[in-house]
């Protein structure tokens, strides 16, 4: 507060009140303040001469201040805006632990932040491309807590609280790490706990070429291609073929869904594959169509369907007049 004057007797001293009352009396003072020969104190709840105060940082306070000049007559009283007491430490670093699922990362939080002072409201996350980066998802506002259960997260439980990103909402070819700090009760924040960094591959959709042709007699070969990229990083994992057979009027089955390929199978990563099946007597090998049903290494799943033809090769493209088994569904990579 600023300095009061007495020009006839000078200041002798200035007294003070700690209340959470906004309005106090000079009948309050006589009962027992505070003085001092500054302007300027320190008050520490519970502490020193101020032994007999007891607030929270949470808790507003008013502070009161008249002068008192060497003849012993008081000023008017001085009330200032209601105040919080600040809390001198931030929180303690957290322990952040990332867990991928099939379609999210949870971040599990194993040692929260602690604050003995003002408590803490909770713990926020971002995500960025380098440790404590915010360039994927920044932090939220300073009053928004993205977990607020306070319990110890034990190691393994994956029914505990945790904070769950969804794969569908990270973007990919690039490195991610997710960060965690805690927040107290007086909006300071801890430094950042890092996990990471996590990978989301880029997915590559192969859509496998079918060629059919007769070997010998009622042997159907069938040969796949387009399994790979050309720099072998991405590749089918699992294929599969299914034989039909349709008379004009209706579908049947005559060898059902098999591996055929695939790295699954092979054990090494190959651009085409090969496979042969007995047709039988009594079909007409015209009426032959073969299902293809690839799967590769981020869980993308494509069929093709191709109808033998002596005399050319054309590609029916979806066979849904058939049985519908034409289908593309997505997949998602995650690599650690």
């Amino acid at each position: 507060w600023g300095a009061s004057v007495d020009e006839q007797s000078g200041i002798w001293r200035y007294e003070y009140l700690v209340t959470p009352e906004q309005y106090v009396m000079d009948t309050h003072f006589t009962d027992g303040a505070f003085s001092t020969p500054n302007t300027e104190v320190v008050i520490t709840s519970g502490e020193g001469v101020h032994q007999s105060l007891a607030f929270d940082f949470v808790d507003e306070m008013y502070v009161h201040v008249r002068a008192v000049n060497n003849a012993r007559q008081a000023s008017d009283i001085l009330t200032g805006d209601p105040m919080v007491a600040e809390d001198p430490t931030r929180p303690t670093l957290p322990v952040a632990v990332g867990v991928k699922t099939p379609s999210d990362i949870r971040i599990y939080i194993t040692l929260r932040s602690y604050d003995p002072e003002s408590g803490i409201m909770g713990h926020q996350y971002s995500i960025g491309t380098s440790p404590g980066a915010t360039d994927v998802r920044p932090w939220p506002g300073i009053d928004v807590m993205d977990l607020t259960d306070m319990s110890i997260i034990p190691a393994g439980a994956s029914n505990t609280p945790n904070i769950k990103v969804p794969i569908d909402d990270l973007p990919s070819g690039t490195d991610l790490y997710f960060n965690v700090r805690g927040v107290n009760g007086m909006g300071q924040v801890s430094r950042v706990a890092s996990t990471g960094p996590y990978f989301r591959e880029r997915v590559i959709s192969l859509t496998p070429e079918l060629t059919l042709s007769v070997r010998s007699g009622n042997h159907l070969q069938v040969t796949v291609d387009g399994l790979a990229t050309d720099d072998m990083r991405h590749a089918v994992e699992r294929l599969e073929a299914r034989v039909r057979y349709h008379d004009g009027k209706q579908s049947s089955t005559l060898h059902d869904w098999k591996l055929i390929g695939g790295s699954e199978m092979q054990g090494f990563r190959s651009k085409t594959s090969t496979a042969s099946f007995l047709i039988g007597e009594g079909y007409d090998m015209e009426g032959v169509t073969v299902d293809i049903r690839s799967t590769d290494s981020g869980g993308l799943t494509t069929v093709v369907s191709e109808t033998y033809a002596s005399d050319s090769l054309y590609n029916l493209g979806s066979t849904g007049k058939l049985d519908a088994s034409t289908s593309l569904t997505g997949g998602t990579k995650i690599v650690f």
